[in-house]
């Protein structure tokens, strides 16, 4: 940085996150028998965070009968189809608000590298399975921690879709105490 700006002063600060420690481990996972399993996006979703693939693969969870439930906690750049818009939120409540829907998963599926990404932060504190695209601060930030994992952005709706339902067979087939979910990560032949 300093060969390129020299004439700057800079000064190096601990992100603000870093405040408040660690954040919590995620539990064990909750059972989603007889009731679709709910995958909840945070933040203004634009076409660069996800909007379209997001749409597209709850139109096609809807058509093959996934038991799927796509939800936005947040607004996206447009009406998505077949994804239940919870509207805009203030740092104060966004904890009870994810409380409130008690989603299964928190997906990010970004198309465009994020160097930190705030609504990550507020998927870790709430302690939830994450899913998220292998883009920018996602597979370091989500490294080694249980019941999340990174897939390819690059995805089809078909393949996210696949993603999902691996889960959901991986939940089934976890202990209730477990946490061998962080060493699982779809897979895609679309890279």
């Amino acid at each position: 940085f300093g060969h390129y700006f020299q004439n700057c002063s800079v000064n190096v600060v601990y992100h603000p996150d870093s405040l408040t420690g660690e954040y919590p481990e995620p539990g064990h996972i909750k059972s989603h028998q007889g009731r679709d399993i709910k995958i909840l996006v945070l933040g203004a979703i634009s076409k660069e965070k996800g909007a379209d693939i997001l749409e597209a693969t709850a139109l096609l969870a809807k058509k093959e009968k996934a038991h799927l439930q796509f939800h936005i906690l947040g607004y996206a750049y447009r009406p998505l189809n077949e994804v239940i818009e919870h509207g805009a939120y203030s740092d104060v409540d966004i904890d009870e608000k994810i409380s409130s829907i008690n989603p299964d998963i928190i997906w990010y599926p970004a198309l465009w590298p994020e160097t930190y990404s705030y609504t990550l932060s507020e998927g870790l504190r709430s302690a939830r399975p994450i899913i998220a695209s292998n883009l920018g601060a996602f597979p370091e930030r989500l490294k080694g921690r249980p019941y999340s994992a990174v897939y390819n952005w690059k995805s089809s709706p078909e393949a996210w879709l696949n993603c999902f339902a691996t889960f959901a067979k991986d939940w089934k087939s976890q202990k209730s105490d477990s946490n061998e979910w962080h060493s699982i990560y779809c897979s895609s032949s679309e890279f």
